[in-house]
């Protein structure tokens, strides 16, 4: 029986992968945004570390966004993102729940 449960364990933890990589695709996108739309409204510099650095220039006396993102970063929080996903998957199919843990104090 506990073979079974395996076999069925694997499409879910594919499918908890891939629905995390996209949901980590589609924060960074969202913080990106977010990012260089409150540097554009404040004219400001924003610097969120390991994501995007992100500063306001003029240019030809026409105003600018500038920006520099770091992918290394991205692509850890979108990891991040995936490996929680697996993780509350498999804890899912374990069977476990916060019911089981002791209470504090």
């Amino acid at each position: 029986m506990q073979k079974y449960a395996r076999v069925k364990l694997l499409p879910k933890m594919m499918m908890a992968a891939v629905s995390g990589v996209f949901t980590g695709a589609c924060l960074v996108f969202l913080v990106i945004v977010g990012a260089l739309g409150f540097t554009y409204a404040t004219t400001k510099a924003v610097h969120l570390p390991g994501l995007i650095q992100a500063w306001f220039t003029n240019e030809n006396a026409m105003p600018a966004v500038n920006f520099q993102p770091n992918f290394a970063g991205m692509l850890v929080l979108v990891g991040v993102v995936a490996a929680m996903f697996c993780l509350s998957t498999w804890r899912q199919a374990r069977g476990g729940s916060s019911d089981e843990l002791p209470e504090c104090g």
